[in-house]
């Protein structure tokens, strides 16, 4: 069970981060620049097409793995966001948990270029990433677990 709420912690980093955005200059408030407004959906998790490993760990147990299966995020023109991702949870390659949601919210800024994610929970606090045109990709340290890179497409 303590495993289990471990890699949920860990997992939910890891969504979090996938969430994050950035983009560079000029700043404005919530809600002020509607071109970044839209639905973005997950391309590739580091690199690979989805399905895709996000983050790899051993422990006792074995190797642990956690697949992301396809994740949104929904930019609105009031300055909020919502993401929602699905992702399986694998041990020694086989899924010891299938189709787990995970939704986050919160508000972001704009700063010429940049995005800023400001997550709802104080806990999971803020990220920045790139916006070039309709292509969003972040990167973000998870842990011990290296840095995992996510890239989206808007619709």
């Amino acid at each position: 069970m303590e495993r289990t709420i471990a890699m949920t912690r860990t997992l939910a980093t890891l969504a979090l981060a996938a969430v994050l955005v950035a983009c560079g200059d000029e700043s404005t408030g919530p809600g002020t620049n509607d071109a970044a407004a839209g639905t973005y959906v997950l391309q590739s998790a580091n690199g690979e097409a989805l399905p895709a490993v996000a983050v790899t760990w051993e422990d006792e147990s074995g190797t642990w793995q956690a697949r992301i299966q396809s994740g949104t995020l929904t930019l609105g023109k009031d300055g909020k966001y919502e993401a929602g991702f699905r992702v399986d949870l694998l041990v020694d390659g086989t899924v010891s948990l299938a189709d787990m949601p995970f939704t986050y919210q919160g508000t972001y800024t704009i700063s010429g270029t940049r995005i800023t994610l400001h997550a709802a929970d104080p806990k999971h606090g803020s990220t920045e990433g790139t916006l070039d045109g309709d292509v969003l990709t972040v990167s973000q340290p998870i842990d011990d677990h290296g840095t995992f890179t996510a890239t989206y497409h808007r619709e």
